[in-house]
């Protein structure tokens, strides 16, 4: 039913947990989390098309998930506690969630450019990192965010602090290393020889 990126999102999901999951598209993911994981779920798109596929698919799975063409937190209610954003720009992204999200304790961000704006702007927005990869035919970057004050370093900023401490991302710099903006990045060097050498 799901990606394999999907499914990794999901998995970050509490339990029982009522959820806004902004720019859903075909809607499977708020569909699996209200089945698999008790959640109480509102789907929202911007796109007519994608919200007439998440009411074919509610209707296939026999699912109560609410779909709305609705922009951005629109639909935000005081009682949601978690925000799945996945799939859509950084800016756009960060454009959404640059309003009160003081109800929201858990954002699930996936997004792919401009990474450094995107966390400074999270800390600014007072929540806490924690960054992973899903490999899905390609590199995927997920954000699981909480409330809290954290700062990192210029290149934690830049390529991520969970990430650069982790060996098994090696491949991931590696990657990033051969495009061309990234060539003779002195820091990716550096990051991709500690990494080499962790145990």
């Amino acid at each position: 039913m799901l990606s394999k990126r999907l499914r990794f999102i999901a998995d970050k999901v509490k339990e029982n947990s009522n959820v806004l999951d902004v720019a859903c598209d075909h809607g499977l993911l708020a569909i699996y989390l209200e089945k698999e994981k008790n959640c109480n779920v509102i789907g929202t798109d911007i796109k007519n098309s994608a919200i007439e596929g998440a009411l074919r698919n509610k209707k296939k799975y026999n699912a109560n998930v609410k779909f709305f063409v609705a922009d951005g937190l629109s639909k935000l209610t005081s009682d949601i506690n978690t925000v799945i954003i996945a799939g859509l720009g950084s800016q756009t992204v960060i454009e959404i969630l640059d309003t009160d999200l003081k109800n929201v304790n858990t954002l699930i961000v996936s997004v792919q450019k401009d990474l450094e704006d995107f966390r400074r702007f999270i800390h600014i927005k007072g929540f806490k990192i924690k960054e992973s990869l899903v490999f899905d035919k390609r590199y995927y970057n997920v954000f699981y965010l909480t409330k809290g004050i954290e700062k990192y370093s210029n290149i934690e900023y830049k390529y991520g602090k969970d990430l650069i401490d982790n060996k098994e991302n090696i491949n991931y710099f590696k990657e990033l290393q051969k495009r061309y903006e990234n060539k003779n990045d002195e820091e990716l060097e550096f990051i991709i020889k500690k990494l080499s050498h962790k145990d």
